[in-house]
């Protein structure tokens, strides 16, 4: 159900209710990723069996249902081809069953030898999605055994390094005539190739279920530049991802990889797994790829454990994350076949599926991400510059619903609003529409997924500057006194940065801006999203003639929202002030701060 809401003093209600909703607030001023697409991967797990039990229109059905937007299919625009590394001869303790088989067949089975005949059975697959127009990514998780230390693609007895010393040329070498049959005989064209999977974990050890390869950063080094150079000489247009880390807080392992000079310059875009992660680990990733101007890619995540609806909220949820918290431009799923049950012949899609359509569908490549300030759902929102459209996506994954007002006051001429859902009940169901403003309530039910869709005419420019402090500075802003005050990207809430106030005992610090050009007379609404040690601290306005403000405490972020009328001469003063306070490490910090007229 979708209405809206009116404005009151010191919240937003919506019409009839008693309670403040979750408010949303969406900042197309402050903007992150550029959205690259979506993809999957696998290890050839199912292709194999599809292949054979599936009829040929089946599979065609499930491409499409993938790789292109017909129907209500996903229209992923990325395809990561598993190069299997096989096994030493005798070798079959692969539980994974890559290829179909606890003992898949290797491309190199031995020293100058090359095995490609037999491989229809996880061609199909890739094949399919370079003819739909998919980016094309082939992927390694080690080498072959005959270059390993123990003689076993699986890893090293301890799970240390497994590629020998001095095997690096011949391992790229290896890469590279791989890609070029693929080229030349099977028609794929790799854009990119990542060299070594989740190189930093030490679970890689001999006669696990797959192949894997620990590599310490030193090599990982000569095989990115290597890879490169042999690439070029070749005449392959891949170029080199790196380096699928196993755990987002392995950021010290890609500092020393950036900083050789030449596997800097190899890697044309950086990939880590959402598997092992944390809040700040995850916060920094982006940081590290607009440091270094690299894309960053989420390039592996899946689900093995969950099913129905469960399954479906963990993919959102995970979606959600990458996009609003990693910022990753791309997105890439481990394993369609976790979205599809069996039916005859036929893959039908399940709730994970449609969880994913909620954003594949809508939020859709060279969209750019906006901030969207949520202190009580997970919402991300989209902007399609050109054609002047916003999706925002919401999940709310708890067990009752929730009320959500979204403040579009940074939109002018805001159209019809359609939106789709996947709950207990609906599967991408369209669930209404309503004409176009300023604010907009929608009651979201438990444990769904919503996707709201809309034009505009024309973005109000910020009365504030540098309200989500992305500048990563005090740009526009005054801290007091200047040595307890300025930006970090320790606890941010949207984005990487946030204000901070970090106190001395006994001491007192502001963030201020003076802000112009208000109309005078006019209403206006502060909306901040604020956090402390659990000292009180104080977000105001004060002008000619006007003073308000309030006090806010707590370790969470929170929205604090101040009304007001301008003054005569429409100049006011935003303040975020805190202290004295005797706890040994008083803090505030302020995120996420917007300025909006009323009306």
């Amino acid at each position: 159900m979708l209405r809206w809401m009116v404005p009151c003093a010191l919240g937003l209600l919506p019409v009839g209710a008693g309670a403040d909703p979750a408010l949303v607030v969406l900042e197309p001023s402050i903007r992150y990723q550029t959205l690259l697409g979506y993809g999957q991967g696998n290890m050839d797990q199912a292709n194999p069996g599809w292949f054979t039990e599936l009829s040929a229109e089946g599979r065609e059905e499930f491409l499409d249902r993938l790789y292109t937007l017909q129907g209500d299919g996903l229209g992923l625009n990325i395809c990561r081809t598993y190069l299997c590394a096989g096994d030493a001869p005798g070798h079959a303790h692969w539980y994974r069953n890559a290829g179909g088989s606890r003992s898949p067949a290797p491309f190199s089975p031995e020293p100058g030898q090359w095995s490609w005949d037999g491989r229809e059975p996880s061609l199909w697959h890739p094949q399919g999605a370079a003819r739909r127009g998919a980016t094309m990514v082939a992927f390694a998780n080690g080498p072959p055994w005959w270059m390993t230390v123990s003689g076993c693609t699986s890893g090293a007895a301890g799970g240390t390094s497994n590629l020998r010393e001095g095997m690096e040329d011949e391992f790229v070498s290896y890469i590279c005539e791989i890609l070029k049959h693929y080229r030349d005989s099977w028609g794929i064209d790799f854009e990119r190739v990542s060299p070594i999977n989740e190189p930093e974990a030490n679970w890689w050890k001999e006669g696990e279920g797959q192949d894997g390869c620990h590599v310490e950063a030193a090599q990982a080094m000569l095989i990115f530049a290597a890879l490169d150079r042999q690439l070029r000489e070749a005449g392959l247009r891949a170029r080199v991802q790196g380096f699928e880390a196993a755990f987002a807080q392995s950021l010290g392992y890609l500092d020393r990889v950036l900083a050789d000079a030449s596997a800097y310059q190899a890697l044309a875009d950086l990939t880590c797994h959402q598997y092992q992660t944390d809040f700040h680990s995850l916060r920094r990733w982006p940081l590290r790829a607009k440091l270094h101007g690299k894309p960053l890619w989420m390039s592996e995540w899946g689900d093995w454990t969950n099913q129905g609806l469960d399954l479906a909220l963990n993919y959102a949820r995970k979606l959600s994350e990458a996009h609003r918290v990693m910022q990753a431009e791309a997105w890439c799923m481990w394993e369609p076949d976790f979205l599809f049950e069996r039916v005859d012949d036929r893959l039908q899609p399940n709730a994970a599926y449609y969880a994913v359509a909620q954003f594949t569908r809508f939020a859709r490549p060279e969209m750019v991400a906006i901030e969207a300030s949520d202190v009580t759902l997970k919402t991300t929102a989209y902007l399609e510059g050109a054609a002047r459209r916003l999706v925002v996506v919401t999940v709310n994954d708890a067990a009752e619903s929730a009320e959500a007002c979204y403040d579009l006051s940074a939109f002018q001429g805001v159209g019809e609003v359609q939106a789709w859902r996947t709950s207990e009940t609906e599967t991408l169901a369209p669930v209404g529409a309503m004409p176009g403003g300023s604010m907009l309530t929608a009651t979201i039910p438990p444990r769904s997924i919503t996707t709201f869709v809309t034009s505009y005419g024309t973005l109000r420019e910020p009365l504030v500057v540098n309200g989500g402090f992305e500048t990563g500075r005090l740009d526009g802003w005054t801290g007091t006194p200047p040595d307890m005050t300025g930006v970090q990207d320790n606890y941010p809430h949207g984005g990487s940065f946030d204000g901070y106030l970090d106190l001395k005992p006994g001491a007192t610090g502001s963030l201020s801006q003076r802000v112009t050009g208000l109309a005078p007379g006019s209403r206006y609404a502060l909306i901040a999203a604020c956090a402390t040690s659990g000292i009180g601290a104080t977000l105001s306005v004060e002008g000619e003639g006007l003073a308000v403000q309030t006090v806010t405490s707590g370790g969470t972020y929170h929205h604090v929202r101040l009304d007001f009328v301008a003054p005569a001469d429409g100049l006011v003063s935003i303040r975020y002030s805190a202290g004295p306070s005797d706890e040994k490490q008083p803090w505030a910090t302020l995120d996420s701060v917007r300025l909006s007229p009323l009306g």
